[in-house]
């Protein structure tokens, strides 16, 4: 009897640890599915990282390893992996990503869930072939006979966020640069620091920090750029390294003096420790180099409030107002708006911007409590 072999097998069973699905994870299953793919067929496996302690996913890696001689490892969502098997060597072609993107039915479906070119997917690589090799070194295996993840990932059941950053941390380890596995094609024409670059971006937009540092250090080995050392000082703010922070922020603005985002994000560090004499000369070099910035105008607005400026604050304000797309992602912009036309008794514009927060921002005290000041806007029913 002829036996079908496949170009793709994708499997994305339940838990690993549920009874009868636990089988499809062992190494007899990985083996049968090798024995359906064409040559240069792939197969798709999906594995959490949530509920499953480190040791358990490192025995389900290495047990996919040794079914399936070329492994990628990508992460999806937060929780999930997606472990990638050839029974031959495979390469990462840009050129064919682009060409999928570019096709109007594919393209449509990976927009649908956010991947708009080939730097979206390169941002989920974690590790190569080689990489997944060092990490199955010495693990066990799950098989048939053992059980061993039946019987192991039960006890880890509602760990999830601990679990997490746990598997995060081992994979982080051993997580490499994709430019090793990366063919460029003929219709790609991103360099390798660009590339890199932006799977950074994306893996910023994921919450996805710390391979983000990664990708960024990847870029630099390419050279310096004023792009990458921004991305590398927001990271650091995030995990609270100001003084780094500053420093590749500094470092930025050396290689481009008008590097917008560099002199945001410095003039907003400084405007949120009230340091308006720092904060104040970054944010006016950003309007100057962009003029039409909302956020840059919401951001002086900002500085001249401090400073208990509120006609000039109100006038920053006014400028950002037409960029509809910022000011409704900012709630806040319409409450800072409101507030500095209140001081200047501007009162029926500035119910106008308090309404639009509190629609924008319905749970927020703050907004609500500053919406009913104006219907007694100099205390006439205090005490």
């Amino acid at each position: 009897m002829r036996v079908e072999k496949f170009d793709v097998i994708v499997s994305e069973p339940s838990n690993p640890w549920v009874t009868g699905v636990a089988n499809l994870f062992t190494l007899e299953y990985f083996k049968k599915g090798a024995e359906r793919l064409k040559d240069d067929g792939l197969f798709s496996q999906w594995l959490q990282i949530y509920e499953m302690a480190p040791e358990d996913v490192r025995t389900l890696i290495a047990t996919f390893s040794a079914a399936f001689p070329n492994v990628y490892l990508f992460r999806g969502a937060e929780g999930d992996l997606m472990l990638l098997g050839s029974k031959n060597e495979r390469r990462l072609d840009l050129s064919i990503l682009k060409t999928h993107l570019d096709d109007p039915r594919t393209g449509a479906e990976l927009k649908r869930i956010g991947t708009w070119k080939p730097a979206d997917i390169i941002s989920r690589f974690y590790l190569g072939p080689a990489e997944v090799i060092k990490l199955a070194v010495d693990a066990r295996l799950n098989t048939d006979d053992n059980a061993l993840i039946e019987f192991n990932a039960p006890r880890r059941v509602g760990t999830a966020d601990e679990t997490v950053a746990r598997n995060l941390k081992q994979l982080i380890a051993f997580a490499a640069s994709p430019l090793g596995y990366i063919d460029r094609g003929k219709n790609f024409a991103r360099n390798e620091s660009e590339l890199l670059t932006e799977a950074a971006l994306e893996a910023v937009r994921r919450n996805d920090r710390e391979r983000a540092e990664q990708f960024v250090s990847y870029s630099l080995e390419f050279g310096e750029t004023a792009q990458a050392h921004d991305i590398l000082g927001e990271l650091r703010q995030a995990r609270g390294d100001e003084a780094g922070a500053i420093e590749a922020w500094q470092t930025a603005l050396a290689i481009d003096p008008d590097h917008f985002f560099t002199l945001i994000d410095l003039g907003k560090l400084y405007l949120t420790k009230q340091d308006l004499p720092r904060s104040v000369p970054y944010l006016e070099r950003a309007i100057r180099v962009d003029p039409a910035s909302a956020r840059a105008h919401h951001l002086r607005g900002l500085a001249y409030q401090a400073a208990g400026d509120n006609s000039q604050a109100a006038l920053e304000y006014r400028k950002a107002l037409p960029d509809a797309q910022y000011t409704r992602s900012v709630p806040t912009y319409y409450l800072n708006f409101g507030t500095s036309l209140m001081q200047i008794d501007l009162y029926a514009e500035a119910a106008q911007m308090l309404e639009q927060f509190a629609r924008l921002a319905p749970n927020d005290f703050e907004g609500h409590s500053t919406r009913r000041s104006l219907r007694d806007p100099i205390g006439t029913n205090a005490g």
